[in-house]
C-alpha cells in the first residue's frame, strides 16, 4: 500500500513591538511563506483599538539594521525566524537639520529611504537646486569624542581677546543660532501634534516654517563669529586634521536608520562636491547663500589655508555682506509688517517659497533708496551681470580692451617674454627671460628669445593635469605664477615672473583653461580675466573714501552701529570687530586696531558692491585658492615606507600630497580606465594611462571615499544649459548608483 505524506509549513510566533502608542508586544501567528504585507494587516487587526492613520509605518529589524518594506516579500526571503523581534515605527521623523549658514531647522524627512533620496527632497523643500551636489553627514554634537578641552581653550581665548583695550565686541553682537539653537533645544519637549506644521517631507504637505524663515536662507542672520569658533569646531593643526571631517559623511545608498542616526538628532547638510553647476543669480538665491555660507565657515575655521592678505580680503567682503545683509532684513520686516492677513501670519499667497522675483523686487527697493550712481556704471554692471549669468563674454569687444599691447595674442597662441625659474632640473637660481609661447593644444613652449621662436623650443610642456599656484605681492610688484608639472619622479615646479597685472591676468586665465583642457578661444576666458584684474583691484591699498568726519554711524548688531543708507555709508573705523571677521590665528598675531585698518583700506575697494555681488565675489575668490575644493583621506600606500600619507580628491583629479600639504603628483579622472575596491581591507586599485595606483583608505569606511570618486564622475556627465536658459542636469539618477555603490 503507496503512504503519500503530505509535509505543512510550520506556523510559529512572531514578536512585534509598537512603541508609539505604548504598546509594548504584539505575537503574531505567522509561517516562513507568510508576505510582509500580510504580516502588517494582520498586525494592524489586532490594534484596532487604536484610531490612527497607519500608512506612515512600516517593519524595523533592529538586529539585522534594516527595513522590512518589501512587501511582497517573505519572511523566508528576508530570514526573519522566530527569535526575531520586529518593530512598526514610523518611517517619518524628526531631525535638526544644521544648515550650513548654522541655523537650525525642524525637519521631517523619511528615514526608510536612502540618502541621496533625503537629500533631495530636504534641497527640493528649501528652493535649493542641484542637489546632487549636497550630502548630509553627522554632526560632531552626535558623536562622543567632543573636544572639551579644546572647547574651553577657546572660550579663554576669547575672554583674552575681549578684554583687550581695542575692537572690543559690542553687546548687541547676535550669538550664534539665536534663535535657531534655542527652538531646538526644546525639539524633544515638543509632541508630535505641535509639531505637524513644522516643514515636512512626508509627501505633499507646504513649507512650515514662515514666509519670513524662507528669506532667512537666502538673506543668512548674522551669526557671532567668536561664539561659533569657541564652542562648534575643531582645530585643522594639520592635513591629517582635515581628513577627519570627511569620516562623517552618510553613505548615500543607505537610509538614516540604517546608519544609526535616532529621531531628534542634529545632522549636517553641506555641499559635498565642489562642482557648482550652472549657478544663476536669479534662480539660485538660496543656493548662491549657502554657497557663501560654507565658504566664509570655512575660511574663519582654517579649513581651508590662506594668507594673511587673502584672509583681510575675505573679511571685507563678509564684512560688506553683513552691512547688506542687516539693512536688506530690517527693510524686509518692515516691508512685511504691512502686508494683511487674517491669522496674523504672512499670507501665502503674497509670498511663496517660490517667488524669486519678489525677494528680487524687495531688494531693488532697497537699492533705489541709495544715492544714484553713473548711468554708464550701471549699464556697465547690467553687463557684466548678464555675461554672469549666460557664461558667455561680449564678442563685439576688441581684443584690446583684455590685452595690452606688449602681447602678441592671435585665436590660438598666446606670447610673451616672461621670466622663468625652473627650480629642479637646471642649475641657475635666479630668473632669466624666455619667449613664452602658449597654443591651444595646450603646450607651452618657450625660447631664448622672439626671433627663435620659428625653431625648436628649449622646452615643451603638456599642461594637462598642471597645478596652475598663484604667487602675488602688490607691495612688491610680484606676479608670479608657480606651475606644478607631473612626472615619474614627482612634481616639477616652474616659477613664472610677469610684469603687469594686466599680463599676469592673461597669463594666469589662459594656464588655468589649459589645465583642464580648455582652448584659449573658450567663452570663460575673458571673464577669468575680469576676475582676475578684480581681484587684484581689491587687493591695491587704497586710501579710505572720504574722511572720516563723513562717514556715517552703524548700529549694527555684528558692528555696534546702525544702518541708514548703506551703499552711500562707511563703517566707522572704531566699530569694525576683526574678532567677527577674522581667525583666531590672525586675532592672536596681530593688535585688533591693526586688523581693523587692514580691514577698512580693503573695504574701501568693494564698499560699493551689493550683497549679491559681494557674495559672487566671495565665491570666486575662495575657488581661486590654492587649496580650494579638495577633499582630504589618510591613506596606506603599496610599496611605500610612510604609515601614513594623504590622497586628496577634486573635482576632476586625485592628489597625492605630502604630509605638509604639498601636491606630489596628480592623475585626472579623463585619464582613468578603471578602479576596484577590495572591500575587506578597504583597498583600491585605480588604474591609469601612465600607471597604476594602489592604497589602502585608513581615515574612513573605504565607500565614502568611493563614493567620493564616483560623485565627481557622474557629476561630470551633467550637461551645459539649453539656447532657452533651461538646464538638464542630470535625467539619469541610477547612473549615481552605479558609479558609487558596492559592487
Amino acid at each position: 500500500m503507496l503512504h503519500i505524506e503530505t509535509s505543512m509549513t510550520p506556523s510559529w510566533q512572531l514578536r512585534v513591538n509598537v512603541n508609539e502608542f505604548e504598546v509594548i508586544e504584539q505575537s503574531l501567528l505567522v509561517t516562513g511563506e507568510t508576505h510582509i504585507g500580510g504580516v502588517i494587516v494582520q498586525l494592524i487587526d489586532k490594534l484596532n483599538n487604536i484610531r490612527n492613520d497607519w500608512s506612515d509605518f512600516a517593519l524595523w529589524w533592529p538586529d539585522k539594521n534594516c527595513w522590512l518594506n518589501k512587501n511582497k516579500m517573505t519572511l523566508d526571503q528576508y530570514g526573519v525566524q522566530a527569535d526575531a523581534i520586529l518593530h512598526f515605527t514610523r518611517i517619518h521623523k524628526y531631525i535638526r537639520l544644521n544648515l550650513p549658514d548654522q541655523q537650525i531647522i525642524d525637519l521631517n524627512v523619511d528615514f526608510s529611504q536612502n540618502i541621496f533620496f533625503v537629500t533631495k527632497q530636504i534641497c527640493k523643500e528649501l528652493g535649493i537646486r542641484h542637489f546632487e551636489e549636497l550630502s548630509l553627514l553627522k554632526s560632531l554634537n552626535n558623536i562622543d569624542t567632543l573636544k572639551d578641552k579644546r572647547i574651553k581653550k577657546n572660550e579663554n581665548l576669547v575672554k583674552m581677546i575681549n578684554n583687550k583695550e581695542t575692537g572690543s565686541i559690542s553687546s548687541g553682537t547676535s550669538t550664534l543660532n539665536n534663535s535657531s539653537s534655542n527652538n531646538s533645544s526644546s525639539l524633544k519637549s515638543k509632541s508630535r501634534d505641535q509639531r505637524e506644521k513644522s516643514l515636512s517631507l512626508s509627501g505633499n504637505d507646504s513649507f512650515g516654517h514662515s514666509d519670513f524663515d524662507m528669506i532667512s536662507l537666502s538673506y543668512s542672520p548674522i551669526v557671532c563669529t567668536q561664539d561659533f569658533l569657541a564652542k562648534n569646531t575643531i582645530k585643522y593643526k594639520s592635513v591629517f586634521d582635515k581628513t577627519k571631517m570627511n569620516s562623517r559623511w552618510l553613505d548615500s545608498s543607505k537610509s538614516l536608520m540604517e546608519q544609526n542616526v535616532k529621531e531628534n538628532d542634529l545632522i549636517q547638510l553641506k555641499f559635498k562636491y565642489y562642482a557648482f553647476f550652472d549657478l544663476n543669480s536669479k534662480h539660485d538665491i538660496v543656493r548662491i547663500n549657502q554657497i557663501y555660507e560654507q565658504a566664509k565657515w570655512a575660511i574663519l575655521t582654517e579649513e581651508i589655508d590662506c594668507t594673511e592678505q587673502e584672509l583681510i580680503n575675505f573679511a571685507a567682503l563678509q564684512l560688506q555682506v553683513q552691512l547688506q545683509t542687516r539693512s536688506f532684513n530690517t527693510k524686509t520686516m518692515s516691508d512685511f509688517s504691512r502686508i494683511p492677513s487674517h491669522d496674523g501670519t504672512l499670507s501665502k499667497a503674497t509670498y511663496t517659497r517660490n517667488n524669486s522675483l519678489l525677494i528680487e523686487d524687495v531688494h531693488k527697493s532697497l537699492k533705489n533708496r541709495n544715492d544714484l550712481v553713473d548711468e554708464e556704471d550701471d549699464i556697465e554692471t547690467a553687463l557684466f551681470k548678464l555675461e554672469q549669468s549666460l557664461d558667455i563674454v561680449d564678442n563685439s569687444k576688441p581684443k584690446n580692451d583684455l590685452v595690452d599691447n606688449s602681447q602678441s595674442q592671435s585665436n590660438n597662441q598666446l606670447e610673451e617674454t616672461l621670466l622663468l625659474m625652473k627650480q629642479q632640473k637646471y642649475t641657475f637660481k635666479k630668473f632669466r627671460q624666455f619667449y613664452f609661447i602658449l597654443d591651444d593644444n595646450h603646450y607651452l613652449s618657450y625660447f631664448k628669445s622672439k626671433q627663435e621662436s620659428n625653431g625648436k623650443p628649449l622646452d615643451k610642456i603638456n599642461l594637462k593635469s598642471c597645478e596652475v599656484v598663484p604667487d602675488v605681492n602688490l607691495s612688491h610688484r610680484k606676479f608670479g605664477i608657480n606651475l606644478r608639472v607631473p612626472s615619474s619622479e614627482g612634481m616639477n615646479e616652474l616659477c613664472i615672473r610677469c610684469e603687469t597685472e594686466q599680463s599676469y591676468a592673461n597669463w594666469m586665465s589662459a594656464l588655468k583653461l589649459a589645465s583642464k583642457g580648455k582652448p584659449l578661444s573658450d567663452m570663460s576666458y575673458s571673464i577669468e580675466i575680469k576676475s582676475i584684474l578684480n581681484l587684484l583691484n581689491m587687493q591695491q591699498t587704497k586710501s579710505l573714501k572720504g574722511s572720516q568726519s563723513n562717514l556715517n554711524t552703524l548700529n549694527s548688531a555684528t558692528f555696534g552701529a546702525s544702518f541708514q543708507s548703506i551703499s552711500n555709508s562707511e563703517p566707522d573705523p572704531n566699530e569694525v570687530q576683526a574678532t567677527n571677521l577674522l581667525p583666531i590665528r590672525m586675532l592672536k598675531k596681530f593688535k585688533l586696531k591693526q586688523l581693523n585698518d587692514r580691514i577698512l583700506e580693503a573695504y574701501s575697494t568693494i564698499s560699493d558692491l551689493d550683497i549679491n555681488d559681494s557674495k559672487w565675489r566671495y565665491i570666486k575668490e575662495w575657488q581661486g585658492l590654492p587649496n580650494y575644493g579638495i577633499s582630504y583621506f589618510a591613506v596606506k600606500m603599496r610599496g611605500s615606507r610612510f604609515k601614513e600619507e594623504i590622497i586628496g580628491v577634486t573635482s576632476n583629479r586625485l592628489l597625492r600630497i605630502s604630509p605638509e600639504g604639498e601636491t606630489l603628483k596628480a592623475w585626472r579622472f579623463s585619464s582613468m580606465k578603471s578602479w576596484n575596491v577590495n572591500w575587506d581591507i578597504k583597498q583600491f586599485e585605480i588604474i591609469f594611462d601612465d600607471g597604476e595606483l594602489v592604497f589602502m583608505c585608513l581615515s574612513c569606511d573605504a565607500k565614502i571615499l568611493h563614493e567620493f570618486i564616483g560623485g565627481y564622475i557622474y557629476l561630470s556627465l551633467r550637461q551645459a544649459p539649453k539656447s532657452d536658459g533651461s538646464s538638464n542636469g542630470l535625467t539619469n539618477e541610477d547612473m549615481f548608483f552605479k558609479l558609487t555603490d558596492k559592487r
